[in-house]
């Protein structure tokens, strides 16, 4: 599992290996169980006294993307902003960072 900071932006996002990782965590965290449902890849926001915190899982570099791109997203709704704001510059500045941290990589 990789740790991804949204600095400068509030909260971290979890990137899981697997799906079982992500169910693991999620559990330890809410207590709660997670279904896959033949889904390829999930994000699952976590907020607590304020913090925020999200687990994402992909099965492959596009569905990682995706589930990256819901983080950026949900941040930017959390903070107020619109992400198609400054023609979208800060929130594509956000995505490209955090798929490079996650260490996607397409061949």
């Amino acid at each position: 599992m990789k740790v991804l900071s949204l600095t400068p932006y509030p909260g971290l996002i979890y990137v899981c290996e697997t799906f079982k990782e992500l169910q693991k965590i999620h559990k330890k965290l809410t207590g709660g169980k997670v279904a896959n449902n033949g889904a390829c890849g999930k994000t699952y926001q976590l907020e607590k006294d304020g913090e925020v915190a999200y687990l994402v899982w992909g099965d492959k570099p596009a569905a990682l993307i995706h589930e990256l791109t819901h983080c950026a997203l949900y941040t930017f709704e959390h903070i107020g902003s619109d992400p198609r704001e400054c023609n979208g510059e800060p929130f594509c500045y956000l995505l490209d960072r955090l798929i490079e941290e996650a260490g996607v990589t397409c061949t």
